[in-house]
């Protein structure tokens, strides 16, 4: 009966082992996907089978850092959605009234550096500044106003679905 427990004991603790050294790899494994998230590589199946995982694990592993992620979340790609068509449309060639540009221009930056690389957290907190800027100027409310409408709707929506 001792060789049995001892034989038990044995496995148990290389059991324990393994587990300790996987969760260390699956640590490093995030921060890797994370890197490379981070350094322009978007494509979730590419990151999937240069990690030899499955993409749900990509998708959880960009979840735990907070990243922005298209795809999985359809609230928020509502807001990436409504954010993208606001950041097209002030373009700088489009003759925007310098006050709308004094108003918008470093938020709708900001948000355009964000969609790429922020956290979710940081989209929502430069869809708040974009919001909560003052009106653009007369000349462009007919230009840029429903755009902000609509990131004001798809934002609520997105507020909503976290509360509910």
């Amino acid at each position: 009966m001792a060789d049995t427990d001892t034989a038990r004991d044995e496995a148990l603790r290389a059991l324990s082992r393994w587990a300790r050294q996987r969760a260390a790899l699956d640590s490093s494994r995030q921060t890797l996907v994370v890197a490379a998230w981070r350094a322009g590589e978007h494509n979730v199946a590419e990151l999937a089978r240069a990690a030899g995982v499955a993409r749900d694990t990509i998708y959880s592993d960009l979840k735990e850092a907070d990243l922005v992620v298209l795809n999985k979340d359809p609230a928020i790609t509502g807001v990436i959605q409504a954010l993208t068509q606001v950041v097209m449309a002030f373009n700088p060639g489009n003759g925007f009234d310098g006050r709308t540009v004094s108003r918008l221009g470093g938020p709708v930056l900001f948000a355009a550096n964000t969609m790429k690389n922020g956290t979710t957290q940081e989209l929502c907190a430069t869809v708040r500044d974009i919001l909560d800027a003052p009106p653009p100027a007369p000349g462009d409310v007919g230009n840029i106003g429903p755009l902000l409408d609509n990131l004001r709707d798809q934002f609520r929506a997105y507020e909503a679905s976290l509360a509910g």
